[in-house]
């Protein structure tokens, strides 16, 4: 029985996750491309670092309520990185539930889109791959794998 797919399933990860376990069972190429098609309408949550400079954080730390903040440096959102033996992945999620509770408070989560997670991931040429849902039912995608989703991509921008 097909369901049909809406905006609020796609938003929630929920799809994703269905599409993702078919692949996981199922490892064929229509598999793969149906999962990685779904990818590309999804967005997903990457795990974020805040990096600040000390002398900012300080004005933090030191204010009150009401209290007017100028920084004098950039803050920067930087994401994080798994690493599993020597491979570095680029590590999205489903949905922010997906992710260790342990893990998840560690971070902030920001929304976006795989074409960006492609650009984090390519902006590293050390990492072997990006990895869904590493810590409960992980998808690995390797460079080749991310050089065909990137071309889903591009044959969707022309439609």
């Amino acid at each position: 029985m097909e369901r049909e797919v809406n905006k609020e399933g796609l938003k929630s990860g929920k799809v994703l996750i269905i599409m993702k376990e078919r692949f996981l069972n199922d490892r064929t190429r229509e598999t793969m491309l149906q999962f990685m098609d779904c990818l590309t309408d999804c967005e997903v949550w990457v795990p974020m670092n805040l990096k600040i400079e000390e002398e900012d954080a300080n004005q933090f730390k030191n204010c009150q309520v009401g209290d007017v903040v100028e920084l004098k440096n950039d803050m920067r959102m930087r994401p994080d990185w798994l690493k599993n033996g020597d491979k570095l992945f680029f590590p999205i999620f489903s949905n922010v539930e997906e992710a260790t509770e342990a893990y998840s408070r560690n971070f902030s989560w920001i929304n976006m889109d795989i074409s960006r997670v492609i650009s984090f991931f390519e902006s590293k040429p050390e990492a072997s791959g990006i990895v869904l849902d590493a810590f409960t039912m992980p998808l690995e995608l390797d460079r080749e794998l991310v050089g065909v989703l990137k071309s889903i991509i591009e044959i969707k921008s022309k439609q």
